[in-house]
């Protein structure tokens, strides 16, 4: 069975240059251009071109073989494939222009290295040879080849993102989005082909019944034969895209439907089946016939009908696909029928709106037609990993929100329409369905493709939004090491006029690592960012942590009791970054020196730190209430997600502690200890929810103003001794990765791995979901573990599910809570924890520096960043941000 991709030249090209562009990666030396050290920082692709090559490559007529497998079943045959030229540029940076670049200006912002046109490396005529192969497991994998590059050897040398280009091969999974239109065991591909005519046709050729045999294969190679030769129509019709579907299996599965609908107890009592249901798609419409043999009761008489339906599909407007349907029954003597049709026609009239299965059969041949879209929208990109969860997602989205509205237009006629704009996190909105016909025994769908055309990538811009400012202690009651931090904020410009960058836009690639073996550069690894000008090894070694969530994203370092010389005169942190958005160089100013107090002044900062100790410890004591700013400074762009932790110890069984937002009033949490004593808050915020502070109130204690709380903070005075209820404070700013479909409605565990650089994330559910595993590429990030120092207060991680601790989800006042329930010994289970706002363990889970939540439906997850965990005290109204 074939079936067929149509693209016009100009789709086609967005597609290349957007897969070109997402090769682009700096090697993390300067090369010698014009005289002068300079950097590779981006990549242009000026005009692109096609036609055919002179470079033949051997095309093997391939059957299916023994185990499942794909192999040749004819000699191999030459054929020439398409070649793509492109003129374009590398763009280098001066190694003089970075360093300039590398301080903040008066705004926190880093400045930009200029690439004046002078060290613009010229590409003229680069070619791409463009064919396809087919793997032995059946899988089609398009052949993208650099064949020749002019300009290249003025790089002298050097290795460079070009060379892995020469052989570039992408998977092409289309099997998974056609497998609701092939039988369910003939799914593999055996041949694919690509020819550039009138715009590039792509075709796919799968298994199926009465393949063997000398003829078969004699007219299989006529059929390829006359591929090559650019014979086969184009389906485009003016259009940028086309995508033939074989319609066998919809109107197979549509037939089905069919059969269900007329077992239903209402339309038995007045038809009784006689044959299966069959279906005939008429393409000049187009549209499908669908006819179900039966027998009526009519004047004591059984008559022979057939029920008819007649579907003919439309596009009335953009990305709206229609389904006229007219119902009709055909008797085989019309003297019976005058009397009793209109009677029959009514029960039949409810097979509109009744089926078993969630969708009408009438519907069937509609949804499928959507996961063709995924590798077409995907373009050139992505690995089969993300295909298919694109395709997941299109389904799910489909039937989600595909679902038919019936408009009746007669006792006999209706329609409906089925909205075909799915917008997934990979396929965007690029495709547009302006078309349907029909071409032979396959439905053509065709319309826009918007993806936008990329000249060059964008463009790396640092900012400055945390100085190495003012050295403080670790530990709130304890003397802890000396610290302090600073953080960039990592974002994308456009390079044309600074704007900020629109997303989506190609994945932001790490550099080359390249290294002198025996005299020659070669790439031996790769490069992210490194650390220089650092003599005594203070900012590369085990005094300093960075927090890292890619670009863009936030850019975080800790400087923890350093030794001296550093201690007494500290030097700025500098480090290089190496990406596809271009290599730059920051400089974060040093920090002051490391306070060095006298005897009297550690008494005197032992005697306040005991004494602010003393108060933290009190304050749900004395005045029931503690209150908590939020101390991460916001990254460009507003507030990051967020996780709290607050523990509170020593408490009694009896004890309540509420938590609540003080700007809005509203009510948190609500928790009683458990039988330790304690009671721990840890709840979630996506960015969009974040809050400015949290405040915790003991017992019947309402919620009060920052005047009255202060107020009340200030008359508690000095302290001679710690109160009952010891606090530890955490927050944990949070970067949202992305949202991960996982095409698995009602689950409600999660669980995150971390093993060879992916990261797998298992959910399963009590909610009918079964089990369900989606595994994602790591960004290539230098990144540090989160301090083990935390991991005292997730202890809930390792008792839920426990005998006595319980999870469920319900709806208090008219908002939905998270309930945590304890049996203890009595096997009484007590509400111990509400919460309005999701604690991090209900579907949540960690791993290193990741973090994944499942949303409220259990069919995504959204996956983060952790930044730094900083332990921080509750406001006592003397010290603030």
């Amino acid at each position: 069975m074939l079936t067929h991709f149509h693209l016009s030249d100009s789709a086609f090209e967005r597609m290349v240059r957007r897969r070109l562009l997402e090769e682009f990666q700096p090697i993390d030396e300067p090369i010698s251009y014009n005289g002068q050290p300079c950097y590779m920082d981006g990549f242009r692709i000026g005009s692109v071109s096609f036609g055919q090559s002179d470079r033949p490559f051997p095309f093997t007529l391939n059957d299916t073989k023994p185990r499942g497998l794909v192999g040749p079943a004819t000699a191999a045959v030459n054929r020439l494939p398409v070649v793509v030229r492109i003129n374009g540029a590398l763009m280098l940076s001066s190694a003089a222009s970075v360093k300039g670049a590398r301080t903040a200006a008066p705004d926190s912002r880093y400045g930009m290295p200029d690439r004046p046109e002078s060290l613009n490396i010229p590409i003229f005529g680069a070619e791409l040879d463009v064919f396809f192969t087919v793997s032995d497991r059946g899988e089609p994998l398009l052949n993208m080849p650099l064949r020749k590059v002019p300009g290249l050897e003025l790089l002298h040398g050097a290795p460079s993102f070009l060379g892995p280009l020469e052989s570039l091969i992408l998977r092409f999974p289309v099997s998974a989005a056609f497998e609701d239109a092939l039988p369910p065991d003939q799914t593999r591909v055996l041949n694919a082909g690509i020819v550039h005519e009138a715009g590039f046709t792509l075709r796919f050729e799968f298994e199926s019944a009465g393949l063997d045999g000398t003829s078969a294969h004699d007219r299989r190679t006529a059929e390829w034969d006359s591929f090559f030769a650019g014979q086969y129509p184009s389906q485009l019709a003016g259009q940028d895209w086309a995508i033939e579907i074989p319609v066998g299996e919809f109107a197979a599965n549509a037939s089905r439907e069919l059969d269900e609908a007329f077992s239903g107890p209402e339309i038995a009592k007045h038809f009784a089946s006689s044959g299966p249901a069959w279906a005939v798609f008429y393409p000049e419409k187009p549209g499908f016939r669908f006819k179900k043999p039966g027998r009526v009761t009519c004047a004591g008489d059984d008559v022979d009908v057939d029920f008819l339906s007649f579907t003919n599909l439309s596009v009335p407007t953009a990305n709206v696909l229609r389904s006229s349907v007219e119902l009709d029954l055909d008797f085989d003597t019309w003297d019976v029928v005058k009397c009793t049709v209109l009677s029959i026609l009514n029960p039949f009239s409810g097979i509109i709106t009744t089926y078993d299965h969630g969708l009408p059969w009438f519907w069937a041949p509609a949804i499928p037609c959507l996961a063709p879209f995924a590798p077409l929208a995907l373009g050139l990109g992505f690995d089969g990993i993300a295909l298919h969860m694109a395709i997941d997602e299109f389904k799910k989205k489909a039937l989600e929100k595909g679902k038919p509205f019936t408009v009746r237009t007669s006792d006999r006629t209706f329609y409906f329409d089925a909205t075909k704009q799915i917008t997934t996190s990979l396929t965007r909105d690029w495709v547009v369905v302006d078309q349907v016909a029909g071409a032979g025994d396959r439905l053509v769908l065709r319309g826009r493709f918007t993806a936008p055309e990329l000249t060059e990538l964008p463009r790396l811009r640092g900012t400055l939004i945390k100085s190495f400012d003012t050295w403080s202690r670790g530990d709130l009651c304890d003397a802890g090491p000396w610290e302090v931090s600073a953080a960039l904020q990592l974002n994308l410009e456009n390079a044309a006029d600074g704007s900020p960058a629109q997303r989506p836009e190609p994945p932001v690639r790490y550099g080359i690592d390249i290294e002198s073996v025996d005299g020659k550069l070669v790439p031996v690894g790769g490069a992210t960012w490194r650390v220089f000008d650092d003599p005594q090894g203070v900012y590369a070694g085990p005094h300093t942590r960075v927090y890292w969530g890619g670009v863009p994203g936030a850019y975080e370092v800790t400087v923890s009791e350093p030794p001296e010389p550093f201690a007494s005169a500290p030097y700025p942190f500098r480090f290089q970054m190496f990406t596809s958005a271009g290599v730059r160089e920051f400089e974060i100013p040093a920090p002051p020196p490391v306070p060095k107090l006298t005897p009297e002044e550690q008494f005197w900062e032992e005697a306040e730190r005991i004494n602010n100790c003393y108060i933290f410890t009190s304050l749900i004591h004395l005045i029931k209430a503690l209150q908590v700013l939020w101390l991460p400074r916001p990254a460009e762009g507003g507030m990051p997600g967020q996780h709290w932790q607050v523990r509170i110890e020593g408490l009694e069984s009896q004890d309540t502690i509420r938590v609540w937002n003080p700007d809005s009033g509203q009510l948190l949490a609500e928790l009683t200890p458990l039988a330790d004593g304690h009671v721990e808050v840890s709840l979630v915020f996506a960015a969009e929810h974040a809050v400015h502070s949290l405040q915790l109130t003991a017992n019947d204690t309402a919620p009060m103003s920052m005047s009255v709380y202060t107020d009340m903070v200030a008359s508690l005075g000095k302290l001679d001794k710690p109160g009952p209820h010891r606090v530890d404070i955490r927050q944990t700013p949070l970067y949202a990765l992305k949202k991960v479909q996982l095409g698995h409605s009602q689950s409600d565990r999660l669980r995150l791995y971390r093993r060879n650089g992916r990261l797998s994330i298992l959910v399963d559910g009590s909610r009918g979901g079964g089990i369900a595993r989606r595994d994602l590429a790591l960004p290539e990030l230098r990144t540090i573990p989160v301090d083990e120092a935390t991991d005292d207060l997730t202890v809930l991680q390792h008792r839920l599910p426990q005998r006595y601790l319980r999870l469920t989800r319900g709806e208090r006042d008219g908002r939905p809570v998270t309930e945590l329930l304890t049996t203890g010994l009595t096997d009484v289970e007590q509400v111990v924890n509400s919460s309005y706002v999701r604690p991090w363990y209900d579907g949540g889970d960690t791993t290193g520096d990741y973090f994944a939540q499942l949303d409220e439906t259990g069919d995504s997850a959204t996956l983060y960043l952790r930044g730094a965990t900083q332990r921080v005290p509750p406001y006592i109204g003397r010290k603030d941000r």
